[in-house]
């Protein structure tokens, strides 16, 4: 969960702001901390993506401590984090944007472009993510076979879901499963 460039951020604002660090928006700023935090001492591997977002995101508001969200855009944080958590919570079900935009009282449209720039995202890749991330901890933490797990994450078929795996992983499930982690 370190990040590709997360040392490089890192050191770039330390270089730029020293030890001590100023930030415009210090409640959003703690609010993501501690999510994160948080998030990791439960225990929540299905989540390293949402992780990985909040860690972005907070090394961005330090390299950028004069810019300043509107109330606006920061409100639709949460928004998009009912979201998340509601995909998360129905990986298995048909999920259309549609569905998720009526989760959070939306317009598709105004849903899909706020997703997009809370996320960096659509919601169908994030589904598409979340789905991965959710069948490599199955393969990884449990002996359920693999056309479970495809129906567990929502794929209709074993087949649909090992060619989707395979293509994206470079490797079929079976073998993901036996690597050592």
């Amino acid at each position: 969960m370190a990040g590709a460039n997360s040392l490089e951020i890192f050191e770039e604002i330390e270089k730029s702001e020293g030890n001590l660090i100023k930030c415009k928006d210090i409640q959003h700023l703690e609010k993501l901390l501690f999510r994160v935090f948080y998030g990791i001492k439960d225990g929540a591997a299905a989540n390293e993506l949402t992780f990985s977002l909040d860690i972005y995101k907070i090394f961005t508001e330090l390299l950028n401590p004069q810019s300043s969200k509107s109330k606006s855009e920061s409100s639709y944080e949460d928004t998009v984090l009912t979201v998340k958590e509601f995909i998360a919570e129905n990986l298995n079900e048909n999920l259309t944007v549609s569905k998720l935009a009526n989760t959070v009282n939306m317009s598709s449209s105004h849903f899909s472009r706020v997703f997009k720039q809370q996320t960096g995202f659509s919601p169908y890749d994030y589904i598409l993510i979340s789905r991965l991330n959710r069948a490599k901890y199955l393969l990884h933490v449990t002996d359920m076979t693999i056309a479970s797990i495809a129906y567990d994450i929502g794929f209709n078929s074993e087949s649909n879901f090992i060619y989707f795996f395979t293509e994206n992983e470079g490797i079929s499930p079976g073998k993901f499963r036996k690597l050592k982690f």
